[in-house]
Protein backbone atom coordinates (compact mmCIF):
# COMPACT_ATOMS: atom_id res chain seq x y z
CA UNK A 1 0.00 0.00 0.00
CA UNK A 2 1.58 3.15 -0.74
CA UNK A 3 0.70 6.58 0.78
CA UNK A 4 0.22 9.65 -0.20
CA UNK A 5 2.46 12.10 -0.93
CA UNK A 6 2.60 14.74 2.46
CA UNK A 7 0.83 18.64 2.05
CA UNK A 8 3.81 21.27 2.00
CA UNK A 9 3.84 22.60 5.26
CA UNK A 10 3.98 26.53 3.63
CA UNK A 11 1.44 27.38 0.49
CA UNK A 12 3.46 29.99 -0.77
CA UNK A 13 7.27 31.62 0.08
CA UNK A 14 6.06 34.24 2.35
CA UNK A 15 4.22 32.11 4.53
CA UNK A 16 7.73 29.88 5.44
CA UNK A 17 9.53 33.35 5.58
CA UNK A 18 7.81 34.73 8.20
CA UNK A 19 7.38 31.63 10.11
CA UNK A 20 11.46 31.57 9.78
CA UNK A 21 11.96 35.35 10.89
CA UNK A 22 10.09 35.23 14.02
CA UNK A 23 11.60 31.70 15.28
CA UNK A 24 14.93 33.09 14.15
CA UNK A 25 13.81 36.50 16.43
CA UNK A 26 12.96 34.31 19.34
CA UNK A 27 16.11 31.63 19.38
CA UNK A 28 17.89 35.46 19.49
CA UNK A 29 15.79 36.62 23.09
CA UNK A 30 14.30 39.43 21.25
CA UNK A 31 11.24 38.36 22.86
CA UNK A 32 9.20 35.33 24.62
CA UNK A 33 7.50 32.82 23.03
CA UNK A 34 4.30 32.75 24.79
CA UNK A 35 4.19 36.39 23.28
CA UNK A 36 3.87 35.69 20.43
CA UNK A 37 1.46 32.70 21.09
CA UNK A 38 -1.03 35.46 22.90
CA UNK A 39 -0.68 37.82 19.58
CA UNK A 40 -1.52 34.70 17.57
CA UNK A 41 -4.61 33.28 19.81
CA UNK A 42 -5.80 37.33 19.77
CA UNK A 43 -5.44 37.66 15.35
CA UNK A 44 -7.19 34.08 15.28
CA UNK A 45 -10.00 35.48 17.42
CA UNK A 46 -10.47 39.02 15.96
CA UNK A 47 -10.84 37.16 12.65
CA UNK A 48 -14.21 37.25 11.02
CA UNK A 49 -16.10 33.71 11.33
CA UNK A 50 -15.44 32.56 8.04
CA UNK A 51 -11.42 33.42 8.62
CA UNK A 52 -11.01 31.51 11.73
CA UNK A 53 -10.33 28.06 9.79
CA UNK A 54 -6.65 26.44 8.61
CA UNK A 55 -6.89 28.21 5.35
CA UNK A 56 -6.02 31.64 6.75
CA UNK A 57 -3.25 30.19 9.64
CA UNK A 58 -0.48 32.20 8.19
CA UNK A 59 -2.65 35.63 7.49
CA UNK A 60 -3.08 35.42 11.13
CA UNK A 61 0.66 34.80 11.82
CA UNK A 62 1.55 37.15 9.58
CA UNK A 63 -0.79 39.62 11.27
CA UNK A 64 0.65 38.56 14.71
CA UNK A 65 4.24 39.14 13.64
CA UNK A 66 3.65 42.93 12.56
CA UNK A 67 2.06 43.19 15.92
CA UNK A 68 4.92 41.94 17.77
CA UNK A 69 7.53 43.32 14.91
CA UNK A 70 5.90 47.22 16.02
CA UNK A 71 6.02 46.45 19.42
CA UNK A 72 9.70 45.51 19.57
CA UNK A 73 10.07 48.62 17.39
CA UNK A 74 11.86 46.43 14.78
CA UNK A 75 9.28 47.98 11.80
CA UNK A 76 8.11 51.37 11.50
CA UNK A 77 3.87 51.90 11.16
CA UNK A 78 4.49 53.74 8.03
CA UNK A 79 6.94 52.09 6.69
CA UNK A 80 5.00 48.76 7.24
CA UNK A 81 1.51 50.15 5.53
CA UNK A 82 3.66 51.80 2.46
CA UNK A 83 4.85 48.28 2.13
CA UNK A 84 0.89 46.86 2.26
CA UNK A 85 0.08 49.02 -0.02
CA UNK A 86 2.70 48.58 -2.54
CA UNK A 87 2.51 44.70 -2.25
CA UNK A 88 -1.19 44.92 -2.86
CA UNK A 89 -1.27 47.29 -5.83
CA UNK A 90 1.67 44.36 -7.18
CA UNK A 91 -1.64 41.91 -6.22
CA UNK A 92 -4.41 43.63 -8.44
CA UNK A 93 -1.80 44.02 -11.14
CA UNK A 94 -0.72 40.64 -11.47
CA UNK A 95 -4.63 39.42 -10.85
CA UNK A 96 -5.66 41.89 -13.93
CA UNK A 97 -2.48 39.95 -16.13
CA UNK A 98 -4.33 36.92 -15.32
CA UNK A 99 -8.01 37.95 -16.69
Amino acid sequence: MTHPPEQPVFAEPWQAQIFALIVALEKAGHFAWPRFQALLTAAIAAAPQGEQEAAYYYRHWLHAAETLLGELQLVDADELQTRRTQLAAMRAASHQHHN
